[in-house]
Formats: structure tokens, C-alpha cells, sequence
């Protein structure tokens, strides 16, 4: 509205102020949603289909493109163009990637399938969001697979949906005859709507309609006879035509602009997305589907609008309003113009006469149109009311998900935490492990299984198991992680389980996925050292320290064979070494990435040489990490550690 209300001011102040706000609003939109940037799509068509386009008057094309230059609709344009290109910079520097590139197939399954079912199982996501919109009875908070099947043959019976939906699409776009839209702004195209460019004076864009307005106003004040003058055949199919190609217009931008375009970024067409069905990018293409709804309901309740819906009710063709005026105006005519009022009362009663012809068609029409309207306000509100019910707490929400997807493996694991909070553990560990087998790799009901487990009481052991493997998993590897340090926090307290516990511990801590060798160490030499003071033998001692060794040992070898071997065939650091400038910040980025990369263990090893003398084994990464912060900004001191490589 903003935007075509910057269309309409005359003045450029007030012009370029609106369209200020209305860049504004968008920019906010999309900082609320993503989806909003997509109304720039709609501002666009409004703007190219809806809004006057400049009548150019010059034959040459350098005149042209400056008349072009000139007029306001390119620089509203310009506008737009420039406001989604300084969001897309604004979000690349905040979010460093425009695209969504880490997802689980637990999230969206699309990418994870071949070619043949990743298409069929898109086509259908499409059908199921059309769906949402028509009939919104079954929602889900989460639609996470495996809730909606892979499509996986031709011949299964849900293409018949995706069919028909897209053929609904195409007949919606047939309807809008976009042919007759787009050769209608072409050059050289008979459109009398178009303005002129007019570079001397602001407001030029709005002269046209403001002379058509005195056009029209000029016949009601000179002479009584061209009002009451009956209409022109040829007059009344070019408003009938200029009617249709207004509805056309309008048709096509609701349906581009506010379904198709806000719907694609979501598609899985152009890109991948992080998830697989959410109703919230639903937003803007609901706004556009009730623009649609509501035009398609008054074309079957009929062209006259609200005057439609009371000959309705009424059942009388016209009225019975409209009827006296005529008649008074016919009895209040001066004797001049007695003739003409006598044909324009003909000519209304023929209309009234045609209007009663068909009284039954039109009364069924106007009455389908009003019951449907009815059934739809009534059973959207219906369905919003009790949407929100489903909204009033997290209980509620997972509740309503469990009637439409309990083979979603997010549905599952959040049932399971709910049956959790009532102490109901063999319906949590039902959840947990139906959602582990919808997708084996899921990893995050590993962590819950273990903690249910051991709060359950009965398996304490395989507990502790299931909370290990979840140190694999990212997602959950820190509350993981705490569980089993309380665990054996515990177990340690009792004198009897205190070396067992340190022992069982330390394995955890050699782990790959945490690395934390010291601490290790630590505790099995505090284990061994009371072994050996409580009578043990060194023997013992030794069993004690052998996994601390074996991985010292390992860690070495892989430390010794890396600092032997060749330079890596990868040149992306010295290359990034020489492209940088000396004080640039992105050089410590480049040394973190190829450590990362490169470094198979970092920790100064304890090694023996021939004669038996301990010494210090340091790969040559640690002369990476060793280097002075303020040595680390500066170009030399890198490619000194690089050749030292």
C-alpha cells in the first residue's frame, strides 16, 4: 500500500518519502522472516502491470532511454533492486553463506534420495503445502522425517495430487492470459492508460488520468442530453475488454507476486532448505490465496459486488431504490429534453426486463456464492480457534503432532521428553527408539535413552553405554557428557568404586570425540599410584597407565609420520599467504583452517631415545600455535613456519 501510494503522489517529496517507508517495511518484513524479502517480486509486477507505464514520445532510442531514465516508475525500480541487493549483503556479512548447507535428513530427506524420488517426493511437498492452504485440518509442529514417505515410483497414487496441482496452477495462469498482459506494455501496443514521460515538471505521471477525470466531467455539465443518451454497442465491449484485461492484471500479480514468488525460496527447487514441510513459510502465500479466494467468490456471487448481494436477498433484479429515481427523473424533465428522458425509461425498463428474464440463475448464483463464502468464513475461524488451543503450550503442541505425525522422528523424540516430565519411562523409551529407527543416523535419542535408563533405575550399565555413543553426536555430545561425569562423580564417592570410577572415566576422556589427554593421564596416574602404596604391584600399575600409554604411543607414531612426510599437495595456504596482506585479520583464519586440516595431534609428547633419555617430541604444528599473536598478523613469520614444514 505504502508503495502504491508513492505511486500516486504527484509531488517528489511526498513521492520518494513513501517509497522510503515502503523499502523500509519490506527490509523489516524479511528481518522478521526471510520470505518477506520476496515481496519485492510483488512490488515489481505491481509496478511493471498495475502502475501507468510512460508513453515515450520520441522516435530515437538515445531519447528513449533518457525518457526512460527520467520517469519515476524506473526509479522505483532501481529502488527495489537496490534495497534486495543491500539485504543480500547485509545478510552475507551476518550469516556468511546465503544458503542453508548444513541439514540431516531427519530435516529435510530431499537431498539424501536418488534423482528419480527426490523429484516425486518435491512434486508431492508441493500438493501437501497446497493442501494446507485449502483444507489447514491436519498441522503438525513438526513434519521432520519420516512423517511424509518418500514418493518413489510413478506409479504411486500420490503423483494424482501433484498433478493436480500443478494443472490447477496452470489453469489459474491460463486464466490470467498473461500473453495479452505482457504484449500489452510491449512498444508499439494501443494502451491509452500509459502516461508521458515528462522531464520538465513532477506529477507528469498522474496528468493523464487527471485529464481523462475532466473528460469525463465535462459531458455532465454541458448538456443534460449526452447523459441520458443510451450506451454504444462498440463502447460498451471496450469497457467489457478494459475490464478484462484490468482482472487480468490483477489475477496474474496476486497469483506471481503473493503465492508463487513467496512460495519459492521454500520449493526445494532452487536450493535446498533446512527442513522438509513448515507451515510458517505458508505467510505470505495464505495472504495471497485469500486475495485470489475472495476475487473468485464475488466473480460467482456476481460482477456488481455488494449490489449483487442484495438483489440476492431480494430476489428482484434492481433494488427498489433504484427504481424511483429513474421514474422521477423521467416526470421531472423540462419539455426539451421530454424525448430523450422518455428513451432512457425505455431503455431502463428494457434493462429491468432482461434482468427479470433470468431471475433463478442469478438468485442460485448470488445464493452458491453466499453459502460458500459462509462455509469458508466459519470453518477458517473454526479451525484458527482451535489451531491456537494447540498453541498454548509445548504439552499441547506435541499432543495435536502425535494425531498427524507419529513416523516423524522429531514427533517422536519430543513425545518421549513429554512422557519424561510424568515419570512415564517405558513410553519415553518407546518414543526414544521408534525415533531412532525411523533414522539410524539421528543420534540425538542416544543421549535420552541412556538418561532414561539410568533414571529408570533398572539398566544402569546400558545406560552408560547409550550416553557414550551420544558423545558422537553433536548435537547432544556436551549434556552427554555432563550426565556421565555426574555418574562417575558419584560412583567415585564410594571408597570402593573410586579407582573403577576414575578408570571408566579416563577411557571416556581418551576418546576420540573428546581428545582431553591430560586429564586422563592424570586420574590413571593417580589410580596407579595408590595401587602401588596400597601393596600393588608395578604390574598393576602398568595395566593401570596402558591405555594412556597405547594413546601417547598412537598420537606419536601419527605426530612422527607427519612430520616426515612431504608438504601437503594442497597450496590453498601459501596461495591464501600471498593473497593476504601483511595485516590482514583472514590470515589467522587461514593458519586455523590448515591446522585443522593437517594436525593429527598437538600435545608435546614424552618420547625415549636410543640411550634412554626422555626428551620432548614437538611437531611442527605447535611452532604454528606457539607463535606470538602479534607475530601471527604478520605475512613473514607464517611463511617462515611454512617452509619450516
Amino acid at each position: 500500500m505504502a508503495y502504491m501510494s508513492a505511486a500516486s503522489k504527484a509531488e517528489w517529496g511526498k513521492h520518494y518519502s513513501m517509497l522510503a517507508v515502503s523499502m523500509l517495511l519490506m527490509l523489516l518484513a524479511a528481518l522478521a522472516k526471510e520470505i518477506g524479502i520476496t515481496m519485492a517480486g510483488a512490488l515489481v509486477l505491481i509496478d511493471m502491470y498495475i502502475l501507468p507505464w510512460p508513453r515515450l514520445s520520441s522516435r530515437s532510442l538515445r531519447h528513449h532511454t533518457a525518457q526512460l531514465a527520467c520517469h519515476r516508475k524506473v526509479i522505483r525500480l532501481v529502488a527495489v533492486t537496490a534495497a534486495v541487493a543491500a539485504y543480500a549483503q547485509l545478510r552475507s556479512w551476518l550469516a556468511g553463506d546465503h544458503l542453508v548447507r548444513i541439514y540431516r535428513k531427519v530435516e529435510n530427506p530431499i537431498p539424501f534420495a536418488d534423482p528419480l524420488t527426490a523429484r516425486l517426493t518435491t512434486g508431492f511437498l508441493h500438493a501437501k503445502y497446497f493442501h494446507f492452504l485449502l483444507f489447514p485440518l491436519h498441522l503438525s509442529a513438526d513434519w521432520s522425517f519420516a512423517c511424509v514417505p518418500y514418493v518413489q515410483s510413478v506409479m504411486d497414487p500420490r503423483n494424482a495430487a501433484t498433478a493436480a496441482v500443478y494443472a490447477a496452477v496452470l489453469w489459474v495462469l491460463v486464466s490470467c492470459k498473461p500473453w495479452q498482459v505482457v504484449a500489452h506494455i510491449l512498444p508499439g501496443s494501443d494502451q491509452t492508460s500509459r502516461s508521458r514521460c515528462n522531464t520538465e515538471k513532477p506529477g507528469s505521471e498522474h496528468t493523464t488520468s487527471r485529464q481523462q477525470q475532466q473528460q469525463q466531467q465535462q459531458p455532465t455539465t454541458t448538456s443534460h442530453e449526452s447523459v441520458l443518451q443510451p450506451e454504444t454497442e462498440a463502447s460498451r465491449v471496450e469497457d467489457n475488454s478494459a475490464a478484462r484485461y484490468q482482472a487480468s492484471v490483477w489475477q496474474m500479480v496476486v497469483v506471481v507476486g503473493l503465492v508463487i514468488a513467496p512460495f519459492s525460496p521454500a520449493a526445494n527447487v532452487l536450493f535446498y532448505v533446512g527442513t522438509f514441510i513448515a507451515e510458517r513459510l505458508l505467510y505470505l502465500p495464505s495472504f495471497g490465496y485469500c486475495l485470489l479466494l475472495a476475487h473468485y467468490l464475488m466473480q460467482l456471487i456476481g460482477p456488481h459486488g455488494m449490489h449483487t448481494l442484495s438483489s440476492a436477498l431480494s430476489c428482484g433484479g434492481l433494488s427498489s431504490e433504484v427504481q424511483p429515481n429513474h421514474r422521477t427523473s423521467s416526470r421531472s424533465s423540462p419539455g426539451p429534453h421530454a424525448a430523450s428522458a422518455g428513451a432512457a425509461t425505455a431503455d431502463w425498463t428494457a434493462q429491468h426486463d432482461q434482468q427479470q428474464a433470468l431471475p433463478v440463475r442469478t438468485c442460485v448464483r448470488s445464493w452458491l456464492g453466499l453459502m460458500l463464502l459462509s462455509v469458508l468464513l466459519m470453518g477458517y475461524s473454526w479451525r484458527t480457534v482451535t489451531r491456537n488451543l494447540d498453541w498454548e503450550d509445548e504439552e499441547t503442541l506435541f499432543v495435536a503432532a502425535q494425531k498427524v505425525c507419529m513416523n516423524s522422528g522429531k514427533v517422536r523424540l519430543n513425545s518421549g521428553i513429554l512422557e519424561r516430565r510424568h515419570s512415564n519411562w517405558d513410553q519415553a523409551l518407546h518414543h526414544f527408539r521408534r525415533a531412532r529407527e525411523i533414522d539410524d543416523t539421528y543420534c540425538e535419542p542416544d543421549y535420552w535413552i541412556g538418561a532414561s535408563l539410568l533414571q529408570q533405575g533398572k539398566h544402569v550399565q546400558l545406560g552408560l553405554m547409550e550416553l557414550e555413543k551420544a558423545l558422537r553426536c553433536k548435537y547432544v555430545a556436551a549434556n552427554a557428557l555432563n550426565a556421565l561425569q555426574q555418574v562417575y562423580q558419584l560412583m567415585g564417592s564410594e571408597a570402593k568404586e573410586k579407582a573403577a570410577s576414575h578408570q571408566a572415566w579416563a577411557r571416556i576422556l581418551l576418546k576420540p570425540e573428546l581428545g582431553r589427554v591430560v586429564e586422563a593421564c592424570q586420574l590413571l596416574e593417580q589410580v596407579a599410584l595408590e595401587k602401588v602404596q596400597l601393596g600393588g604391584s608395578y604390574a598393576s600399575a602398568q595395566d593401570v597407565m596402558k591405555p594412556c600409554l597405547v594413546h601417547l604411543k598412537q598420537a606419536q607414531n601419527a605426530s612422527q609420520q607427519a612430520a616426515a612426510a612431504p608438504a601437503p599437495a594442497d597450496a590453498a595456504f601459501p596461495r591464501a599467504l600471498s593473497q593476504h596482506r601483511p595485516d590482514s585479520e583472514a590470515l589467522q583464519d587461514v593458519v586455523y583452517k590448515y591446522l585443522q586440516r593437517h594436525m593429527p595431534s598437538c600435545r608435546l609428547l614424552q618420547a625415549k631415545d636410543g640411550v634412554g633419555e626422555e626428551r620432548q617430541v614437538a611437531t611442527v604444528h605447535l611452532h604454528l600455535i606457539h607463535l606470538d599473536k602479534s607475530c601471527l598478523s604478520r605475512a613473514a613469520c607464517l611463511v617462515y613456519a611454512y617452509k619450516a614444514h
